[in-house]
């Protein structure tokens, strides 16, 4: 969430996962403190809970959306051996 582009897809999931595994995260506290959005960042980073695309959108503003993509037939050109 603290990044100059945003993409999300309403089956994004948002969230600290280090939360739950009593991490502190410190990068996220400064940079979501300082977005304005300190109510959300609180209840994100105290918690540990995570939240989808949609909401993410509503709170973050983000330069892109997008819809979850169908996938691809195995061995298809776009598509990656790994």
């Amino acid at each position: 969430m603290v990044c100059d582009i945003v993409f999300t897809s309403p089956r994004a999931r948002w969230g600290f996962p280090e939360i739950k595994l009593g991490c502190f995260p410190p990068v996220a506290c400064a940079g979501l403190a300082g977005s304005g959005r300190t109510e959300h960042a609180a209840d994100l980073i105290l918690t540990g809970r995570q939240i989808d695309g949609t909401e993410a959108a509503a709170i973050v503003s983000p330069t892109k959306r997008s819809e979850p993509a169908k996938s691809a037939p195995r061995n298809s050109p776009g598509r990656s051996r790994t």
